[in-house]
């Protein structure tokens, strides 16, 4: 069962594992993921962050992930 709070969402690992084997999914959640990576990284900088770095280490992690 899927419950909604005031700020988050909950899902059942059940269906996070399902939702992640499937290929559109699984990009969703990657980018979701990435969107909090990026929100919070924004909120604890004074400055600003060069988005082309940051794509740059996020696709060199996404790789390096996958090779294993």
């Amino acid at each position: 069962m899927i419950s909604i709070e005031k700020d988050n969402v909950t899902i059942p690992r059940k269906t996070w594992d399902k939702l992640r084997r499937n290929h559109y999914y699984n990009e969703l959640i990657e980018n979701l993921l990435d969107s909090e990576e990026l929100i919070e990284a924004i909120n604890k900088t004074d400055g600003l962050i060069d988005l082309r770095d940051y794509d740059r280490k996020r696709r060199a992690t996404k790789i390096h992930n996958t090779d294993k």
